[in-house]
């Protein structure tokens, strides 16, 4: 499940959603070979929990992501948690954080996100240097 950015929400925008695309790649070989669902419910209501809250921040922030991913819609994302496999769970979520950082402005995370969008382009890399840890 990958999702697209308009190119109407300028560059910073664009290299979020080739920050998608590189984290989905890099992270679809585990994916595909390590399939284990959410454990339980209180995991997938903690998951939605999470992700309406980043939302709200990102509203906060101006940042105006257009995306499934980025919705007040509690219902939305339990039900997507309850079929996605757990690792899907932490990598939306350092995503989200991901994508905060490069809306504030982190210097760190911007040049993190155009040297993960450089390598890219030519067949590969993935920076993660600055995700949470």
């Amino acid at each position: 499940m990958v999702a697209y950015y308009t190119s109407q929400e300028g560059p910073m925008y664009q290299w979020a959603h080739r920050l998608s695309m590189i984290i989905w790649f890099a992270s679809s070989a585990t994916l595909f070979s390590e399939v284990a669902y959410a454990e339980s419910e209180s995991e997938c209501r903690q998951y939605a929990k999470v992700a309406v809250a980043t939302f709200e921040t990102s509203q906060t922030m101006g940042c105006h992501f257009t995306n499934p991913r980025w919705q007040p819609n509690y219902e939305a994302h339990l039900k997507w948690c309850r079929t996605a496999p757990a690792l899907w769970l932490k990598n939306e979520q350092e995503f989200r954080e991901a994508q905060l950082r490069v809306c504030r402005g982190d210097a760190k995370a911007v040049a993190c996100n155009k040297y993960a969008i450089a390598k890219t382009s030519i067949g590969g890399g993935v920076c993660k240097r600055h995700r949470k840890r």
